[in-house]
């Protein structure tokens, strides 16, 4: 099974063989408890079914999460809490409902209690380094990371995930490294090479990253986004027919994806291919997918719904709700406004298009170094 290329975070349910033990024990043990229970009028439950009772909250917390209830997970987990204050199993599992229900912080501390419990405890580790990295507390991310690779050194998703924070924390060498180790461990999860793809395209290592993005896909020729990721680097390459094969396979897999059917026109615009095909493609989604999302402003403006100018781009661009969406959206914008314009014949109007995008400094998004690609393009003389 392919793995999410996302960020990886394992919110795994524990259930260890101590506990499996531990409810043997008691069930071997029942009889005897029954009939103890009776001679003494049931005055005091022996211990032990203290044990079996939290075991059985917590099994009974896993089912529940499986189904995705997670409010009555978190409540079965607390009571196998009180029943057992020790438990460690059980106060990693109520953290990591927190963390997925959206509070970090109270994983954290669940987490923390789990850790003072058994020190060992390497998912405790792992998943309170998923929840500092909700509270984008990198640093400490990592170090958790860390720990549980000492105390499990071929634990794969955790160098997958320790290499993300670096790589978001800028270090590129250091998240190759941790790729690569991942990989050594479990060559066949195509989201790290997906991963190390981006880390090396990050790191200028174009042939690289298109090697791991080709690798993913052989893993899972269904990767849409081994695709997509892939035609990004061809078309910034110059190689346009090969990005429009990309794009094509891309939209393909994933026909809700309305930045692959506006990169799948931009490159068969600079391949000089189908462009009546490619517009066709765009206008057929937009009948098909109703959205609201910033980008359908773009893709009427590309295919001439509605009389869209640049200006309405633009202001519709301004309408996010705080000054950080707002230039995400304007890297965007003003990267697509640019290719309408080279496509149009404005060469300057397109490189002012272009450099306003790179100004904007939104470094994570894919229009960002597709307009420092297609400024270098220009430059060489390839379009």
């Amino acid at each position: 099974m392919m793995k999410n290329p996302a960020k990886v975070e394992t919110l795994e349910l524990w259930w260890s063989l101590r506990n499996h033990r531990t409810f043997a024990r008691c069930f071997r043990f029942a009889l005897v408890s029954v009939v103890v229970g009776l001679l003494a009028g049931l005055a005091v439950a022996p211990p032990v079914l203290a044990e079996s009772s939290a075991s059985d909250w917590l099994e009974s917390g896993n089912a529940k999460y499986n189904k995705g209830d997670l409010d009555g997970a978190e409540a079965d987990y607390s009571r196998a809490i009180e029943i057992d204050p020790k438990h460690a199993g059980a106060y990693v599992n109520r953290g990591n409902v927190k963390s997925e229900k959206g509070d970090p912080d109270g994983a954290i501390a669940d987490l923390n209690r789990a850790i003072e419990i058994d020190p060992k405890f390497e998912k405790a580790y792992f998943n309170r380094g998923v929840a500092k990295g909700k509270k984008g507390d990198l640093d400490g991310e990592i170090a958790d990371y860390s720990r549980a690779i000492e105390i499990d050194p071929e634990n794969a998703e955790a160098y997958l995930s320790r290499g993300n924070a670096k790589s978001e924390k800028g270090n590129q060498d250091g998240a190759v490294a941790d790729y690569s180790r991942a990989i050594e461990i479990d060559p066949n999860n195509a989201a790290t090479y997906i991963n190390r793809g981006v880390a090396k395209g990050k790191k200028g290592d174009l042939d690289g990253e298109i090697a791991d993005y080709s690798r993913a896909i052989e893993i899972y020729p269904d990767y849409a986004m081994g695709y997509s990721n892939r035609g990004n680097v061809f078309q910034a390459t110059g190689q346009f027919d090969r990005a429009v094969a990309d794009f094509n396979k891309a939209y393909e897999l994933n026909t809700r994806n309305e930045y692959a059917c506006l990169r799948l026109l931009i490159s068969t615009w600079l391949a000089k291919g189908d462009t009546g095909g490619a517009i066709g493609t765009l206008r057929k989604h937009i009948d098909a997918n109703r959205s609201d999302d910033w980008v359908r402003t773009i893709s009427k403006y590309y295919v001439g719904i509605d009389n869209l100018s640049e200006q309405a781009v633009l202001s519709e661009a301004r309408k996010g709700k705080d000054g950080k969406e707002v230039g995400e959206r304007l890297c965007e914008a003003y990267y697509y406004l640019g290719v309408k314009r080279l496509v149009a014949g404005n060469r300057k109007g397109a490189i002012e298009y272009f450099t306003l995008s790179i100004e904007t400094d939104v470094k994570r998004f894919q229009e960002y170094g597709a307009a420092k690609a297609m400024l270098a393009l220009m430059k060489g003389g390839k379009i």
